[in-house]
């Protein structure tokens, strides 16, 4: 049978450690569903509980899904996140894959380099049986790759000058994908 891929998130943010809040990019509270892709996409999902307010993006994808499948993103540019003042950013923010499983990756840039980070999850999806739980990423160099331009380490005093987060399928093949 088919098993589904289901993910959902809430309050996407930088902090300063693990729950200091410095910058708020997302908490889908304004009625704006920002997705952009080729996938379903909305504020809620029904039969999936509220975690922090009253609304949470879903984004799901259930025909012909193949691994590594980039399906659509979310893009924050509002302002450049400056971390310099920050001792130890985070990106934080709150999945729940339903019933299922799901995969974000994160891109960046900073200075002439776009950074990107693959690995949010051990096996390349996430997967919460229906709770929502934090997932919280040290901004350091050794969480991010070089997807492009010049080849210096990522800086975790440096700006940020937009926030991506892509919906890929990541390891999940023949699956109904939500995320």
């Amino acid at each position: 049978g088919v098993n589904p891929f289901e993910i959902h998130l809430d309050h996407i943010m930088i902090t300063d450690g693990p729950m200091l809040p410095a910058v708020t990019a997302f908490t889908f509270e304004d009625d704006v569903n920002p997705y952009s892709g080729d996938a379903n996409s909305g504020l809620n999902a029904a039969g999936v509980g509220k975690a922090m307010g009253d609304k949470f993006l879903t984004v799901e994808y259930s025909t012909d899904v193949v691994s590594w499948n980039w399906t659509g993103e979310i893009y924050w540019d509002q302002e450049a996140v400056d971390l310099s003042q920050m001792n130890m950013p985070y990106l934080n923010l709150l999945v729940n894959t339903g019933n299922a499983k799901g995969y974000f990756q994160f891109e960046t840039f900073q200075g002439n380099t776009k950074f990107g980070m693959g690995q949010t999850a051990p096996d390349y999806y996430f997967e919460t049986a229906g709770e929502w739980q934090m997932v919280s990423l040290p901004l350091t160099p050794s969480i991010f790759s070089n997807w492009g331009g010049d080849d210096v380490p990522f800086d975790p005093k440096g700006v940020l000058d937009y926030l991506k987060f892509g919906f890929s399928t990541g390891n999940v093949d023949a699956e109904p994908y939500e995320i």
